[in-house]
């Protein structure tokens, strides 16, 4: 594990400052960058910020894709066994990903990636619920958990996942002030969060800028790093009260599918040098608080509307998610025309990124809390009785035909 990590670092901190400007390659189209955790988390609201201002570099549109679960596996080995031709780069994330790798969760390697640059490396906390008067300082917490160990009331802890970073940081803590604690792993740190904000666990290990924007619902009680952060004067570090001596937290780090050609990665570092480097990327990361990640998610992207334009039509759909563009295809068949407004850059919505599970907008059809063993359902329009229809698993590439049909 340790050496997994080490190398697998080291290959994300490697950045060609002598990289030629641009090389010999060139994006031919809109570059896929994948994201392996849900549209809001750190890693999503940090690469949309980035890439708003490497476009400029790339030459292209940087499109995030969001592809959620397995404690970030599924989007890595879909990173990993994507084409290698330069269009498509992605996230990891340390520790989870040599986590990942140790616990076989995918067919990757750290060979499987062909490192680009490291993004941003953040501090682990340690936080409670504001309101929660149990705990006014770590030593309140540490000897709470001593005290009711193996009770009733031992200490429950939220995590984003087996051996995911805040997973590893609440073991570390826990190891190293010898208490123990009831584990409640959750798919992600947003879901981490709810889980502590919703009283199911008394703690949780995050990184400062997974809570920006919601720092009035928490009690930060230690910061796992060697001296105290300057944005947190008084909260003291864990080796200060005799626990983790040592920084602990995690690094994004950005790569490509190993067999693209030098030219892809000198091309991407370059490019991602110049974004770094940039005085507007630089002047909005300190506003996002992105140098210390201390309110990163609380940032916005102003953006300029363009000169009005006016279009004449029948139906306009606001949004275009699975339901939206059902709306529109049955205008269109009715004989409509038909404007369909989506602010992301992709059609699909959450179905897009579902898995292939297909949501249905028709209720009769499917399962009925109020009426769990009914088989049909009466379609309050025409009287009908239809067969429910069981969840099951859709095709992707009959989801792909759809919505390639939908652009046509």
């Amino acid at each position: 594990m340790k050496k997994i990590f080490a190398l697998a670092l080291v290959l994300c901190m490697i950045f060609a400052l002598t990289a030629s400007a641009y090389a010999d390659f060139a994006p031919t189209g809109p570059v896929s960058m994948i994201v392996s955790y849900k549209a809001g988390s750190g890693t999503d609201n940090t690469a949309r910020i980035l890439a708003k201002y490497a476009e400029k570099y790339v030459g292209q549109t940087i499109v995030i894709e969001n592809v959620e679960g397995g404690s970030g596996s599924i989007g890595w080995s879909q990173l990993a066994d994507a084409d290698k031709d330069g269009q498509t780069i992605g996230f990891i994330n340390l520790p989870n990903f040599s986590s990942s790798i140790v616990n076989e969760m995918g067919t990757y390697t750290v060979e499987s990636f062909a490192p680009i640059c490291n993004h941003v490396t953040e501090t682990s906390i340690v936080i409670v619920r504001a309101a929660d008067d149990r705990f006014p300082d770590l030593k309140a917490l540490v000897d709470y958990g001593k005290a009711n160990q193996g009770g009733k009331d031992e200490l429950k802890a939220s995590t984003n996942g087996p051996q995911a970073s805040n997973h590893i940081g609440a073991q570390a803590f826990a190891n190293s002030a010898e208490f123990m604690y009831i584990d409640i792993p959750q798919g992600g740190t947003a879901d981490q969060l709810l889980s502590l904000r919703g009283a199911e666990a008394d703690f949780a290990v995050v990184k400062l800028a997974d809570i920006a924007g919601q720092e009035s619902e928490y009690k930060i009680l230690g910061v796992f790093n060697t001296e105290r952060l300057p944005e947190l004067p008084d909260v003291p570090t864990l080796g200060e009260l005799g626990y983790y001596p040592d920084w602990l937290g995690s690094s994004r780090c950005i790569v490509a599918p190993a067999g693209v050609s030098e030219d892809v990665v000198k091309f991407y570092e370059a490019a991602f040098k110049a974004a770094m480097e940039d005085p507007d990327y630089i002047a909005a990361a300190e506003q996002a608080g992105s140098t210390n990640l201390s309110a990163f998610q609380a940032a916005t992207v102003k953006h300029e509307a363009g000169e009005a334009e006016t279009y004449e039509t029948d139906v306009v759909v606001v949004g275009a998610g699975g339901a939206g563009l059902a709306a529109a295809a049955q205008a269109t068949q009715d004989g409509n025309s038909v404007i369909i407004l989506e602010k992301n850059a992709e059609m699909g919505g959450n179905t897009l990124v579902s898995g292939g599970q297909y949501q249905s907008v028709m209720p009769y059809l499917v399962w009925d809390p109020a009426d769990p063993d009914a088989e049909t359902g009466v379609y309050a329009h025409n009287g009908e009785t239809y067969n429910k229809v069981k969840s099951v698993q859709g095709c992707i590439n009959e989801l792909k035909m759809i919505l390639n049909w939908s652009e046509e």
